[in-house]
């Protein structure tokens, strides 16, 4: 099942529904674009949120800014998906992230954090 369109080189790309067993091949494997894809499966379908969360807090540090981007934009995700999170695991990530060295990155801290205002309980 698809769901969610993502960007990629200016053309909107599906994202697919991911189980936990797949999304873990994926993540182990470190090919950028399939963690990337793997975060956002989860973020979107994964209804243990605190699982995807954790996972989202293990990329978050990553050195690619598109994983470290996406990670953080998946808080955003979660709380608005879910209506909760961990706040005092998450905001202090989010919040770093708005002082990144990236562009990319402080603006999914940006939209998470708006995110993770409006939706968490």
């Amino acid at each position: 099942m698809k769901v969610g369109p993502q960007m990629e080189n200016g053309k909107y790309e599906e994202i697919q529904k991911y189980d936990k067993d797949f999304a873990i091949q994926e993540l182990k494997l470190g090919d950028d674009k399939r963690i990337i894809n793997a975060l956002l499966g989860l973020a979107l379908n994964e209804q243990d949120w605190m699982w995807v969360q954790d996972i989202c807090i293990q990329f978050s540090n990553h050195s690619n800014y598109n994983v470290r981007g996406i990670a953080i934009l998946c808080f955003g995700h979660l709380a608005r998906i879910h209506g909760q999170l961990e706040t005092e695991k998450v905001l202090p990530i989010v919040k770093k992230a708005l002082n990144d060295t990236n562009d990319f990155v402080r603006g999914q801290a940006n939209s998470a954090l708006d995110d993770i205002q409006f939706f968490s309980k």
